[in-house]
């Protein structure tokens, strides 16, 4: 499955900043390393989840940064397969999931909305 977006022109087609955890603002990926995808809805399991809830509570996401591979990300954690899907949490807190490998293909999906952005300093 391809990954290509119809993207406006006026959309960002790259990170234009670097995308840093929510929680412990470790830098996840530097600036204009990943491209930029708008229309496609995958639906993530939430960060936060109901204490005694038995399902897992999920969200539908359609920003994503792609990232080709794993070596790409300055600080990433990959989680074991779990329902056929591999997680992205943040490695220094361990928040997550902020994004999944695509299960088409080779390629790194993160959320936009679970991550921050702030410009290179």
């Amino acid at each position: 499955m391809s990954l290509t977006s119809n993207v406006s022109q006026d959309l960002p087609t790259t990170n234009e900043e670097n995308l840093k955890c929510k929680f412990c603002n470790s830098q996840i990926l530097s600036e204009k390393i990943g491209k930029m995808i708008y229309d496609r809805t995958i639906d993530i399991p939430l960060m936060m989840q109901k204490k005694d809830y038995t399902e897992i509570e999920k969200e539908d996401i359609k920003k994503f940064c792609i990232v080709e591979k794993v070596f790409d990300f300055d600080n990433v954690g990959v989680t074991r397969s779990h329902e056929g899907r591999v997680y992205l949490t943040c490695s220094e807190c361990d928040m997550g999931p902020i994004g999944l490998k695509d299960p088409d293909s080779t390629q790194y999906l993160i959320a936009i909305e679970r991550v921050v952005s702030s410009s290179a300093s």
